[in-house]
């Protein structure tokens, strides 16, 4: 049996502390944030890899993914389980992507862009660096989203164009 020593902290509604009454807190009685856990590397189960497919040792592919020949993986790349990825795809450095997400030929995913849940790259389409892509998104051919843009979930992103 595992003991936690530190206490926990319930916060109810009929507890819940205003903002203002907050900010003047004692430092000693504010919860500090857990350090988050670092980043899986390695791959999951079943998963399959193309031909001339490169991996960054410290990136991690999950369960049941598809990298077709020529697919570039950064380094500390997160992919969540079940995403494709057809030839030529670029993934770069810090990036993370979500589940059950399509990548079309030459897609290109920059430096810490992130990629929610559920979305479609077509051939060309591009991601730029610390862009966040939400959940159900469909991002059409040769189509640009902008270093730092942020896409709300079930956007369509045009042919073309340039997002944000």
């Amino acid at each position: 049996m595992t003991v936690n020593k530190e206490p926990e902290i319930i916060v109810e509604p009929k507890d819940a502390i205003p903002l203002v009454e907050a900010v003047v807190m004692e430092e000693s009685t504010i919860p500090t944030a857990q350090p988050s856990a670092p980043p899986l590397q390695g791959q999951g189960k079943h998963v399959k890899i193309g031909c001339g497919a490169s991996i960054h040792s410290t990136a991690y592919i999950g369960d049941h993914c598809h990298l077709h020949a020529g697919v570039k993986i950064g380094k500390e790349a997160q992919i969540g389980k079940h995403c494709h990825f057809h030839a030529g795809v670029q993934i770069g450095d810090y990036v993370t992507i979500g589940e059950h997400n399509h990548f079309h030929m030459g897609v290109s995913v920059k430096n810490g862009a992130t990629v929610e849940h559920h979305s479609h790259f077509h051939m060309g389409a591009s991601v730029g660096s610390g862009a966040v892509v939400g959940r159900n998104c469909n991002v059409r051919m040769g189509a640009k989203i902008k270093e730092n843009a942020i896409v709300p979930d079930g956007t369509t992103v045009g042919i073309g164009s340039n997002y944000g």
